[in-house]
């Protein structure tokens, strides 16, 4: 998906009066919208509110909301003594930029990561994140709540390739996955990827001691460093996989990137009847 960034702006309090007194609602209809599409819609409006939408209570006729979502930002403002923060944006500021992940899906519930982007474009950016869940209610999404910790997150439900995947069925799922999973902040300089926020830790491509061996060398970075997945430090357009060699339970495949001269070896196990990515090699091995 490409993701979309949202810069707040600032209108005259008229236009606020204008819309309130027609009667037109902050949003628009949620129904069939996709869950990344009712977060990008609430927030494009909620950041582009000509006023301060916390404050006016104009939150609660978002159509984007769920009802008791609202009662509890309600009885979240009502519990400030003197301050606060703002439970949309889990901030007392607002970032200079938003940016909305892909969407984990199980059955009627949702969670949608959020960027926050401080400071964008200087030497101090900084990007924090937020999870927004949503909940399937009379056939449209709709927000339930918003979780400022990541931590706070249920483990995405474990879904399975296909069934009768071959080796460059499951290469191809999870590269395909990964790319469109991508995304470059140029305003920050910095990739949002299944690798930054650890999405692929519940990938169903990979083995667990793939994982494993991710989290080691993640956990080694100091500075910087380079994606073990991509044998790079960038994300290419797009790949080419080679037909893969086959012995037994094991098989490897070589990735060609759109870099030039550029691609690696990928090496999968037969697990539970199902091929699933074993290794990365950072090389192209001859595999015939």
């Amino acid at each position: 998906m490409n993701t979309k960034r949202y810069v707040t702006f600032i209108l005259s309090v008229a236009v606020v009066l204008t819309m309130l007194l027609s009667g037109c609602g902050p949003t628009s209809k949620a129904a069939s919208l996709k869950p990344e599409r009712v977060v990008e819609n609430y927030f494009d409006w909620y950041l582009g509110y000509p006023g301060n939408a916390l404050a006016d209570g104009a939150y609660q006729y978002s159509e984007y909301l769920s009802e008791g979502f609202v009662q509890q930002i309600d009885e979240i403002i009502a519990s400030f003594d003197q301050g606060g923060y703002d439970p949309f944006l889990c901030a007392q500021d607002i970032p200079g930029d938003l940016t909305v992940g892909e969407p984990i899906v199980s059955s009627d519930k949702a969670t949608v990561v959020v960027y926050k982007t401080w400071n964008p474009g200087t030497e101090y950016a900084s990007i924090t994140e937020m999870a927004v869940t949503l909940q399937m209610t009379d056939s449209e999404w709709l927000i339930d709540d918003i979780l400022c910790s990541l931590d706070a997150v249920p483990p995405a439900p474990e879904s399975e390739p296909p069934q009768m995947a071959t080796p460059e069925e499951t290469a191809r799922g999870f590269y395909e996955w990964y790319l469109d999973a991508s995304a470059y902040d140029e305003q920050a300089g910095t990739w949002l990827s299944p690798l930054s926020d650890g999405r692929y830790q519940t990938s169903p491509y990979l083995t667990a001691g793939l994982v494993q061996k991710v989290d080691a060398i993640v956990a080694a970075f100091d500075q910087g460093g380079y994606d073990p997945f991509l044998c790079a430090q960038d994300v290419p357009e797009s790949f080419t996989f080679e037909e893969a060699v086959v012995s037994g339970g094991i098989a490897r495949l070589v990735v060609q990137t759109s870099f030039p001269g550029h691609g690696f070896t990928v090496a999968l196990q037969r697990v539970d009847g199902l091929w699933k990515i074993s290794d990365v090699l950072c090389e192209v091995e001859e595999t015939q």
